[in-house]
């Protein structure tokens, strides 16, 4: 999110602010899936009774997927656009953990696909994020740019606490089923929001109209 952003002054003070929030949840919810899946994992290896090396299996497919999809990242948002980019990650990621339940059935490889999927969405998600944050960033000079910027790192932090913490605590009150149902109907009720309040970059500044020159007098 570095650099001075184009500037977003002429932007109503609530369209800012709403961008800048919308930001932050988005990076919210993504975070707390990512910090979640090893805690759910394990509780789905011990239900669907995996061996050791299944389960250290499980737990790189995150990795795998979001390393690999770093390289074509940048041009994927460019081409498609830092909000649809993200709408994507939204929607995949919804389907992925309502499916989780019926993949553990079929086996650890399954599994393995879904994590392995979710490490993929990520990786456009970030450069599509930290792109769609630098466009609705105010710019080096302004008063706003700390408080615009310690919005949108909200979700970050946030993320860290509620993640690891609350992920173990209803799969093991509820089940990992639950968790996984959750965290999909989550995703699917921030998509809405998303698409209907969001735009990959804040719209322009009227325009002044030119003054015309008078010809001087003879």
């Amino acid at each position: 999110m570095g650099g001075s952003g184009g500037g977003v002054a002429h932007v109503p003070a609530f369209s800012r602010y709403a961008a800048w929030f919308m930001l932050a949840g988005q990076e919210f919810v993504n975070k707390v899936v990512r910090l979640a899946i090893p805690y759910i994992v394990p509780f789905i290896a011990q239900e669907q009774t995996f061996t050791t090396a299944q389960t250290a299996r499980l737990l790189t497919g995150f990795s795998l997927g979001y390393v690999t999809c770093q390289v074509p990242a940048g041009y994927i948002s460019t081409a498609l656009g830092p909000k649809f980019v993200q709408l994507c990650n939204n929607i995949g990621l919804t389907m992925l953990f309502l499916g989780l339940p019926s993949l553990a059935r079929r086996g650890s490889t399954a599994v393995f696909g879904a994590v392995l999927g979710v490490g993929v969405l990520q990786g456009p998600f970030m450069i599509a994020h930290h792109g769609m944050a630098y466009n609705w960033s105010p710019a080096e000079d302004s008063p706003e740019r700390p408080w615009a910027r310690f919005i949108m790192h909200l979700g970050n932090h946030m993320s860290k606490v509620v993640g690891p913490t609350l992920t173990p605590l209803l799969a093991g009150r509820f089940g990992w089923r639950f968790v996984a149902r959750l965290y999909g109907c989550s995703f699917a009720g921030f998509a809405l929001l998303w698409q209907a309040f969001t735009s990959s970059y804040p719209p322009p500044p009227p325009s002044i109209p030119s003054t015309p020159e008078l010809e001087p007098e003879p």
